[in-house]
């Protein structure tokens, strides 16, 4: 028997261009294109449809467990939230503090300095 995977691919697609449109709104910081304005004026909606698609998938799974066992455990989901996204957080966090200065020892900023 093939096992079915419960995965909605479709989403992928969807997160993949909310966040292509939020990157698109931060390179306006650059020397870019004239189209990137036209579509990059739009990255609210990217930061809103990635939040919309977490929070859909988010409670998917809580609804999936409740469904299974009756009941969710609020500490072991947020200790799975928390696994899921301090790994990511800190490599970040090591990405910015590694690459974030110019040659002058300053922190980098697109928009100039504060």
């Amino acid at each position: 028997m093939e096992k079915h995977s419960e995965r909605w691919y479709g989403l992928d697609h969807l997160r993949a261009a909310a966040i292509i449109v939020v990157l698109m709104y931060h390179y306006r910081a650059f020397k870019h294109p004239q189209w990137i304005d036209e579509v990059g004026r739009f990255g609210w909606t990217g930061v809103d449809l990635f939040f919309v698609l977490s929070g859909f998938l988010i409670s998917g799974q809580l609804f999936k467990e409740i469904e299974k066992k009756g009941k969710f455990s609020v500490n072991i989901f947020y200790i799975k939230r928390f696994f899921r996204i301090i790994p990511a957080y800190f490599f970040t966090l090591f990405l910015y503090f590694t690459f974030s200065f110019s040659g002058n020892g300053k922190p980098y900023h697109p928009c100039g300095s504060f």
